[in-house]
């Protein structure tokens, strides 16, 4: 696993998608901002695309968590009460 927060310029370049440009901002990025969280943190890093988000965010070792899958309030009517 890759830590962002201390990462050589050469070991981000490990990760697909990750070039010498793209490994100096993401560099930068977290000199300006200080310490990255998570992947998503990255998304206002300039150069850097969706793909390669997912790209680092395997190499942070984290899974991406698909928002909406934990709704609270629902009303508890099953699919079941509905007519057809």
């Amino acid at each position: 696993m890759i830590d962002l927060n201390s990462a050589s310029k050469e070991e981000l370049m490990e990760i697909p998608g990750v070039g010498p440009t793209l490994a100096d901002n993401i560099i930068r990025f977290r000199e300006e901002h200080g310490e990255i969280s998570d992947a998503d943190d990255l998304r206002e890093v300039s150069g850097i695309s969706e793909s390669t988000i997912e790209e680092i965010r395997s190499a942070m070792g984290e899974s991406k968590e698909e928002e909406g899958d934990f709704e609270s309030g629902e009303s508890g009517e099953s699919e079941e009460s509905e007519e057809w």
